[in-house]
């Protein structure tokens, strides 16, 4: 899987080769991720989160922008 993350990140992590991963592997994978991605944006709060990685600001839908304030 390309463009792991979906919407909201859009750069490519990682492939998975799919003959030989594991469930367990699989799910490791995304729980890496979400902690290393996604749970920094939580306890850092969005303002922080949003100036260490800048791409994501353009990546926001108006209305998400407008909200926030930027």
């Amino acid at each position: 899987m390309e463009d792991f993350g979906g919407r909201f990140v859009y750069q490519v992590l990682d492939s998975y080769n799919l003959e030989k991963i594991t469930s367990e592997g699989l799910v490791a994978s995304i729980n890496s991720n979400i902690k290393m991605l996604i749970q920094t944006a939580f306890d850092d709060g969005l303002a922080n989160y949003f100036e260490l990685y800048p791409r994501f600001k353009f990546l926001c839908k108006k209305r998400v922008k407008e909200y926030l304030g930027f």
